[in-house]
């Protein structure tokens, strides 16, 4: 057929609309996982053995293996019936799992999303009665976690993963097992905030970038009451001609996200919809920004008319550099829309 039906077009939509709400990390979970089953097979299948029996290329199965590509439906179902099992399914289960764990931080948060999950998907575990408590408590809670905006930021965010991943997911017998045996103790307590590839990063919200796992902070800075999130900087080449640069690719970031800063901080900062690392500092009236690891020290002096007029905003101001040695395979592959 020439042009698509209007039923084909809605389901290339609501693939579409699955794939970008879903963490990139799955698709690097179920590509290592295609791949281990591909050779493990008996007889050991190639790449292209694997693209003959579902009639697709060779190129789509290298792609789905480096967690380029995303899986459909119909291709995962096919891929089933030839492993006989669906092998994806741990790897659907470890992300929500671990999608819990780095995006919920509080006790109400924990009690809120365990709520929307039974009210939502497993009605037939519970009595009206309780199903009608629990619809109170969420209710509740919604309001409570309604006072902060980055919070909800992060539940809107895991629930729009929950949704997903409960399309893809077939069997809620497991998923409701694997969620009663979650240790809300040990979540609220993990110190862990989201990680970003900086490759992908949503300028209009942070927490609708693509999630590439999680990062351990100090559990000072988890209890101070303000919002943190990680970066993962990448291909930062053209950073690394000066002698001493202070961000390297590879580094990890920690940004504390605020709409204020202090005198002599670096901060993320976006001016008409880009975002730079600068330092941060007041001069005679004026806002001066320079560049945290340029020896030259060049200066961008702002008026606070300029300000308005380049719709310059703080995102944050980062508090911590780490470098992280597992991400250095990948290096080759990104390039990064923060720039100095």
């Amino acid at each position: 057929m020439l042009f698509d039906t209007q039923q084909e077009l809605e389901r290339k939509a609501k693939e579409r609309e699955n794939k970008n709400n879903m963490p990139k990390e799955l698709y690097v979970k179920m590509g290592k996982t295609l791949k281990d089953s591909r050779i493990n097979h008996t007889p050991s299948l190639t790449q292209k053995d694997l693209a003959n029996k579902l009639g697709v290329s060779e190129s789509t199965i290298g792609a789905i293996e480096q967690g380029r590509r995303h899986i459909t439906a119909d291709l995962r179902a096919k891929i089933s019936a030839i492993f006989k099992k669906d092998i994806f399914e741990d790897n659907i289960l470890e992300i929500l799992e671990e999608s819990i764990d780095t995006l919920i931080k509080t006790e109400n948060e924990y009690n809120f999303i365990m709520y929307y999950i039974y009210i939502k998907f497993f009605k037939n575990k519970f009595s009206p009665i309780e199903l009608e408590t629990f619809k109170k408590k969420y209710i509740s809670l919604k309001e409570k976690l309604k006072v902060n905006k980055n919070a909800s930021k992060r539940i809107n965010r895991l629930i729009e993963q929950i949704k997903n991943i409960f399309v893809v997911y077939t069997d809620y017998e497991k998923l409701y097992n694997m969620l009663q045996n979650l240790d809300k103790t040990t979540i609220v307590t993990n110190y862990k905030i989201p990680l970003f590839d900086s490759t992908y990063i949503n300028r209009e919200d942070i927490y609708y970038s693509e999630l590439c796992g999680s990062h351990t902070i100090n559990r000072n800075l988890y209890n101070d009451q303000n919002e943190y999130v990680a970066i993962l900087l990448n291909n930062m080449s053209n950073w690394l001609n000066y002698k001493t640069p202070k961000y390297k690719s590879l580094n990890i970031i920690t940004v504390r996200l605020c709409d204020y800063c202090y005198d002599y901080e670096d901060i993320i900062i976006s001016i008409n919809g880009k975002w730079y690392i600068k330092n941060i500092h007041k001069e005679n009236n004026l806002i001066i920004l320079t560049n945290p690891c340029n020896e030259k020290n060049e200066k961008l002096e702002y008026t606070n008319a300029d300000i308005q007029k380049l719709n310059i905003k703080i995102i944050g101001t980062i508090v911590d550099i780490y470098f992280n040695h597992t991400f250095i395979e990948e290096k080759d592959k990104y390039i990064t829309p923060i720039k100095l």
